[in-house]
């Protein structure tokens, strides 16, 4: 008989965290309530995804250490190859918007890696097409604003590249966004599935993140 994970899903009023008003309110809705999800989700997938890109991999749960008067917005586990951080390195994330939950490979502004991913995958174009259709690209990890790859204006997705390559502040994020209501969240053994799918399905971006 398989054994059931520990690891909690999430219901549609756990995204409501972040309507909460006030930081300190806010703040103890989510120590209380999301980070506890994270750190399992964390402990959960770092053994898989290690496997996956063949290194020793470290979770790192948002503390949100710099807010002090305006409450997070988002928050996430992300997944490094390095204990002491991940900002400065690809990596991939598990975490919470108000109104989805993503599931993402990162190559965020702090990282010199985005513009080698970028240039990698303006000149393979097709490992991005070959992604699955919802997969979504964002270029500001601080924005929820996301779109899948047929639906950006022509030549938007070059552009976003060509950002991360010009810009300091240009990002490379790309993965899935599931819907605070989809009920694939609600079961954590799901949900974790789907985790470890989507992130061997984004092995190759982390791939192309060094030269």
């Amino acid at each position: 008989m398989a054994t059931k994970t520990a690891l909690h899903g999430f219901s549609p009023a756990d995204f409501d965290v972040f309507t909460i008003p006030g930081f300190e309110p806010r703040m103890t809705a989510l120590k209380e309530r999301i980070r506890p999800r994270l750190t399992e989700i964390g402990v959960a997938m770092t053994p898989k995804l290690a496997d996956m890109i063949g290194q020793p991999v470290f979770p790192h749960v948002a503390r949100h250490a710099r807010r002090t008067v305006n409450p997070p917005e988002d928050t996430w586990v992300a997944f490094s190859t390095s204990a002491r951080g991940y900002k400065a390195l690809p990596h991939f994330q598990v975490g919470l918007w108000n109104t989805y939950l993503f599931i993402r490979y990162c190559a965020i502004y702090e990282s010199p890696n985005k513009a080698v991913v970028a240039r990698n995958l303006l000149a393979n174009p097709k490992v991005a097409k070959q992604l699955p259709k919802d997969f979504t690209w964002s270029w500001d990890h601080c924005r929820p604003e996301t779109a899948t790859l047929g639906s950006m204006k022509a030549a938007g997705w070059q552009l976003g590249l060509e950002r991360a390559i010009r810009i300091q502040k240009g990002e490379v994020l790309c993965g899935l966004d599931v819907q605070r209501d989809n009920t694939i969240l609600a079961d954590g053994d799901t949900l974790l599935a789907t985790i470890e799918q989507t992130f061997a399905t984004l092995t190759p971006l982390y791939r192309m993140s060094f030269e």
